[in-house]
């Protein structure tokens, strides 16, 4: 038996083809039971059981598939003797074996790439499309899964809007936490948290800072090496609270 093929290809043209329409509508779908059994390499062994074997398969004894085989091997889809299908070389494919494929592109690619001091040479791939594409997905980097929950009681639309933004597009789960956290304590505090969310998502801002800091203060990376920003000073005399300007920038 030779490998099995988990699928085989079907054309769209099999609805017009001619040997097909002058088949009863169970002599159609016998033909398409044949083209399974060759998928699985049942039709490719020898002996006197192949009949008996494909009678199990299409549930018919063995005089009925019989009778099938002629009246398919009359309008020249299968051989009469031997079952197989006359055009199966011509429509499928070696390569559309997934696994044989990635597993051959995978053995070209470590054969192929040859050093030569500092120059690194690579055999050229001539390979059938089916295996470019195979290339590509294994080539192609790996998306961030995006797994973190936002708690409900946050705006989950405000919190995409913040995240879409370049400097908070690649935070990871642990920033989002700290960053949820923040708002927590904030809430916890009587502090409108959910302003500090929107005022950020509306300036894509890196960082989270209570909504009645100045906007001069609240631009990020501008912070001096003590954590005291060069307006605090200033925000704080007009609003006559040194802690106001207190952030988080994850």
């Amino acid at each position: 038996m030779s490998k099995p093929l988990p699928w085989f290809r079907a054309y769209t043209e099999m609805v017009d083809d001619e040997k097909l329409r002058l088949l009863a509508f169970e002599d159609r779908w016998h033909f398409v039971a044949l083209l399974c059994l060759k998928g699985q390499g049942v039709l490719d062994e020898t002996g006197p059981l192949l009949f008996r074997k494909v009678a199990v398969k299409l549930g018919l004894d063995v005089r009925s598939v019989e009778e099938v085989a002629r009246r398919l091997s009359e309008v020249g889809l299968i051989d009469e003797k031997t079952l197989q299908p006359i055009a199966w070389e011509a429509r499928q494919f070696r390569s559309d074996s997934s696994a044989a494929r990635v597993a051959a592109y995978r053995e070209r690619k470590k054969q192929g790439a040859k050093r030569d001091g500092n120059v690194t040479v690579t055999a050229q791939d001539t390979d059938t499309d089916t295996d470019k594409e195979e290339e590509k997905k294994e080539e192609l980097p790996r998306k961030r899964s995006n797994t973190f929950v936002v708690p409900d009681w946050i705006n989950k639309t405000h919190w995409d809007a913040w995240h879409s933004c370049a400097k908070r597009k690649n935070a990871s789960d642990a920033q989002k936490q700290m960053a949820v956290d923040k708002l927590d304590a904030w809430r916890q505090q009587g502090i409108d948290h959910a302003a500090a969310l929107e005022n950020a998502a509306i300036a894509g801002w890196q960082g989270l800072f209570k909504p009645d800091v100045p906007a001069a203060a609240m631009t990020p990376g501008r912070r001096s090496a003590g954590g005291q920003h060069k307006y605090a000073a200033a925000a704080a005399t007009i609003f006559g609270n040194h802690n106001d300007s207190e952030t988080i920038d994850v």
